[in-house]
């Protein structure tokens, strides 16, 4: 006999766990079929070159594992990736990735003749350790315009490893999603400071990474001294459940202030790309003697200085 307080599972109880149990079987069984002969597809076609195959893209559900690929998905491709020269866009939601499927991966996209352009892995367990291996992978990538790491369990540590591989980058990275991870008030700080140098980046997502008005008015100065980005989202996505981040506490009046600073820089971009063109348009032809040519060329210049 139990001891009296002890919880214990009646029979009919333990019956319909066993029938739970059998039944989530049944959908595993469901769905992997379907699931592995994606990615059997997806090989095949790495293999043959296919010339079409332009986006690898696995989309699964945080709970609903069954149509996640998993490590052993990854794997899969990252083996095939050397064989392909067309392949620009991976795009890996919800896979239950971890940091040893991603060092697969990373392993694959260097043996490729095709150069990366865009990565998504959100929603995957990546981690620090994620990041890290990210961040080598970056110092040799000369390619990659955008990054997505959204709810990737990311935290200072992982943020500071990551821009000190963008920075050692070849490519022009223009975009780069961290929302959804545990960055706070000393992560927008590493960001700002890298900001301020003026980087490629043209638009950042932060939304949902516990910051503050003190943030904030860090990420603020950043960009009254950037040159180039116009688009950052702090604003909380109501639609989104958090997992690994917190929500912002940024008030209006920052958020005012920030967006304000960005449509200055969107201005001053426009002049810029405007003044540019009407350069191009002006400049003499070759057969205008050198001396003429480049007296032209001071005045357009000294036009242009005024203008901005």
């Amino acid at each position: 006999n139990e001891l009296p307080g002890h919880d214990t599972l009646s029979s009919v109880e333990k019956m319909g766990t066993t029938r739970s149990r059998e039944l989530a079987k049944r959908e595993q069984d469901k769905y992997a079929g379907p699931r592995a002969k994606r990615v059997q597809d997806n090989c095949a076609r790495l293999d043959a070159d296919d010339a079409r195959l332009t986006q690898i893209r696995f989309e699964g559900d945080k709970h609903f594992c069954a149509i996640q690929i998993g490590d052993e998905g990854v794997r899969a491709i990252a083996a095939s990736l050397p064989r392909s020269t067309h392949v620009k866009e991976i795009l890996l939601f919800t896979c239950n990735i971890t940091p040893a499927g991603l060092a697969a991966l990373l392993a694959g996209v260097r043996a490729s003749p095709s150069r990366l352009e865009l990565l998504f892995l959100d929603h995957n367990p990546l981690g620090d350790e994620g990041a890290t291996m990210l961040a080598d992978w970056l110092a040799t990538s000369p390619a990659l315009q955008s990054l997505q790491l959204r709810d990737c369990n990311i935290t200072v540590a992982g943020l500071a490893a990551l821009l000190a591989g963008v920075c050692a980058s070849p490519s022009r990275l223009e975009a780069l999603c961290l929302s959804d991870n545990p960055l706070g008030d000393e992560g927008a700080a590493m960001l700002s400071d890298w900001l301020a140098t003026s980087p490629p980046l043209q638009t950042l997502w932060l939304s949902c990474c516990g910051i503050t008005d003190a943030g904030a008015d860090r990420l603020l100065a950043a960009i009254r001294v950037n040159d180039l980005l116009t688009k950052l989202h702090l604003r909380n996505l109501l639609s989104v459940d958090p997992t690994s981040g917190a929500l912002n506490t940024v008030t209006p009046s920052h958020l005012d202030a920030i967006k304000d600073a960005l449509a200055d820089q969107t201005g001053r971009a426009a002049r810029r790309a405007a003044l540019q063109s009407v350069a191009q348009v002006v400049l003499p032809p070759p057969s205008i003697p050198a001396s003429l040519a480049s007296a032209n060329c001071g005045n357009d210049a000294e036009i242009a200085e005024a203008s901005l």
